[in-house]
């Protein structure tokens, strides 16, 4: 078991007891339990029906069922992840695999694409992009720009 001295413990502004009390459950050993635990193939092959293969997705794993079995809840993984460098360091890896299994299955038909781009977003910050074409919108701008220049160095447009 690691000394308390091998723990890379972040700076933080408070150290409440509630804090103490998360902190305390904390061992080093979770950061490889964390990785392994998202370490999985994201499917299984087998045998279906006239010698047919199937891909049978395998169980996304979750952040709370790791802190499910180890004991503790997501709020205790976040501040671990908050106050202890390499732990934040395994979580990282371990939303990486989530992302791997979910964009790999849900290519591969797998997985329900409405679920899963709820999940790619939700759980994993996915955000939804639109390319704007703003030069137009510029070239507008400067045109109307032109004009009114024009027309404020002749005075003409007092008159109208």
């Amino acid at each position: 078991m690691p000394e308390k001295s091998d723990i890379t413990k972040k700076p933080t502004d408070t150290s409440s007891t509630e804090d103490l009390h998360y902190l305390s459950k904390y061992k080093l050993e979770y950061c490889e339990k964390l990785v392994k635990f998202f370490t999985v193939e994201p499917y299984t092959t087998v045998a279906g029906k006239v010698g047919k293969i199937v891909l049978v997705p395998n169980k996304l794993p979750l952040i709370s069922k790791f802190a499910s079995d180890i004991g503790v809840t997501t709020t205790t993984i976040k501040r671990w992840v908050k106050n202890f460098s390499e732990f934040e360091e395994a979580y990282k890896k371990a939303k990486d695999l989530q992302e791997y299994i979910l964009v790999t299955n849900t290519l591969m038909g797998l997985y329900d694409s409405s679920a899963a781009k709820f999940a790619m977003k939700n759980k994993l910050g996915w955000k939804d992009t639109a390319d704007i074409d703003v030069e137009g919108e510029v070239n507008v701008i400067h045109s109307l720009l032109n004009k009114v220049s024009q027309k404020s160095e002749d005075k003409s447009f007092l008159d109208e």
